[in-house]
């Protein structure tokens, strides 16, 4: 997602809508494979920030890959509203993973069956917002992308004592915050007095403004918290991404260091080192600094140790900054929070960014024999990149369930194109590459007269740049719907039979022959499982 930095109205906000900008999520409640080991973990959400200052044009910029494959992809707008004295707002018990079948009702109606018995008090006014899983995004230009991160065992909170979760806190963040600080100390007040947990362990959320960008993380406070003991039901923390910087989070904790002393960089709830010192997380006597992601969600290794799985926050520091020559060989939680790009990032270099697939490094899931005869990245998962074939999130689409085609969906027209690609991928992606710099740079090209239109137009009247906002996005998306149906149909035809249909001239080519390093490990593999009495 990304903000300028004037004001405008909510549908202002979305100037990208129609690019197809793919997000991600992985709840704490996903079923681990039993094949990973659990120090290299399942999920691939990773969120990317840039601060106003790394940008070419001084917008904040967020995302949100995911990688959930099963959760509800669709995006939903709640209008702004007013509210008299005495209003209360309900909180709900919401799992990131659930979903119905659309026949039984919308999630966001079939939540309303998990009530948690706990209402909250309405302010005067709630601000207009759009949201898929999290709340992502309100017409103050308050922004959210997500990405499970682990914590310690032993403060997990699964009861039903704490009333709040990471989906619940963002709706509420969004419908109550004006700036990025505001939400965060939101959503960590109210987790540290209604509790946190029941669905969901450690997370990070990127939370942006059109000013600035701060990494959030909260965690439960154990299994035994009751608002009855009187502490807090949460323990949490911000920094800051600094205006010059960019940052990335894999799943994995990217705090350090924390000086609550510092307002302008860190944000911290009251228990932040006490809570680690009672559950015998850090020793004040140990004469150690205090360090958050060391006390509440270590991990191991990095990129190289972990063969790949835990390449990407590496990979994105050596993309975004290889001047600083970081090595995978470092362990990730010795690499920075953050750094400055050798170049500004544009809104370009992080979708690029984010299909990102560690492209030419021993980490390539196409290395070697990998990919298979066709070159494709989907089939080995013995690595973690930032691109993954799981992709979730559709921005601005309401239309869509994973278990049932819907031609009036944008992300079932989305897979349509992704599944015929993967019969001849090294050929199909070409395909692809160029759709995407049609649409993607015709579109961008046209954004800042647009944006000047709407920019002249809001001075005169809102209401009637809004619309002109909304028409161009509209009209754009349904372009953009239309074409990837089209591009589907295409490569079906084109990639028939493995073969190379050209519809002009009405030929079939051969397709491409299986490299020669395929073909020679396939007659290795199976002089090896011959039969002995073929031998």
């Amino acid at each position: 997602m990304i903000r300028k930095r004037t004001a405008a109205p909510l549908a202002a906000l979305f100037p990208l809508l129609s690019l197809v900008l793919v997000f991600a999520l992985t709840p704490a409640s996903i079923p681990r494979s039993e094949s990973f080991e659990p120090d290299f973990p399942f999920d691939n959400c990773t969120v990317i920030m840039a601060g106003k200052d790394a940008t070419p044009d001084g917008s904040v910029i967020t995302t949100h890959t995911a990688d959930c494959g099963s959760c509800d992809w669709t995006w939903r707008k709640v209008p702004a509203a007013d509210h008299k004295p005495g209003e209360t707002r309900k909180l709900y018990h919401i799992s990131q993973m659930k979903t119905w079948p659309p026949k039984e009702g919308l999630k966001w109606d079939m939540i309303k069956k998990d009530f948690t018995g706990v209402e909250i008090p309405e302010p005067p006014h709630t601000y207009g917002y759009m949201h898929g899983v999290f709340g992502y995004m309100n017409d103050q230009q308050v922004a959210i992308g997500e990405s499970t991160i682990s914590n310690q065992r032993k403060i997990n909170n699964p009861t039903p004592a704490a009333k709040t979760d990471i989906t619940m806190l963002t709706l509420l963040a969004m419908e109550r915050a004006k700036t990025a600080r505001e939400a965060i100390a939101l959503m960590g007040s109210l987790a540290e007095k209604y509790g946190y947990g029941f669905v969901d362990g450690g997370e990070m959320l990127a939370v942006a403004d059109a000013k600035e960008v701060w990494v959030f993380e909260i965690m439960p406070a154990g299994p035994l918290w009751t608002p009855e003991s009187g502490k807090p039901g949460a323990v949490w923390c911000a920094q800051r991404v600094p205006d010059d910087h960019v940052s990335v989070c894999p799943n994995e904790s990217r705090i350090g260091e924390i000086d609550p002393a510092k307002p302008d960089l860190f944000m911290a709830s009251s228990n932040a080192v006490s809570l680690a010192v009672e559950m015998g997380l850090y020793d004040p006597k140990s004469g150690k600094p205090f360090s958050w992601k060391h006390a509440y969600s270590p991990a191991e290794g990095g990129a190289a140790s972990s063969q790949g799985r835990r390449a990407r926050l590496w990979r994105f520091f050596d993309v975004v900054a290889p001047s600083q020559k970081f090595k995978p060989e470092t362990a990730n939680m010795d690499l920075p929070f953050s750094v400055k790009p050798d170049k500004k990032i544009s809104v370009q270099d992080v979708m690029a960014l984010t299909r990102d697939k560690c492209e030419g490094t021993t980490f390539d899931p196409v290395r070697g024999i990998r990919g298979g005869p066709y070159a494709n990245p989907n089939y080995y998962a013995g690595t973690r990149t930032i691109g993954t074939k799981a992709a979730e999130y559709t921005t601005s689409f309401n239309v869509g369930d994973h278990w049932e085609l819907n031609r009036s969906s944008a992300r079932w027209a989305f897979d349509y194109a992704d599944f015929h690609a993967q019969v001849a991928y090294a050929d199909a992606i070409q395909d692809i590459k160029k759709a995407q710099q049609e649409w993607e740079v015709g579109t961008l090209t046209k954004i800042p007269e647009i944006d000047k239109q709407a920019a002249e137009l809001y001075a005169k009247s809102p209401v009637k740049a809004a619309q002109l906002l909304t028409k161009f996005c509209n009209e754009n998306a349904d372009k953009v719907v239309a074409a990837w149906w089209d591009l589907g149909d295409k490569m079906l035809v084109k990639y028939n039979h493995f073969g190379y249909y050209d519809s002009e001239k009405r030929g079939r080519g051969r397709g491409k022959p299986a490299p020669e390093m395929w073909r020679k490990a396939v007659r290795m593999v199976d002089v090896l499982t011959e039969p002995e009495t073929q031998r």
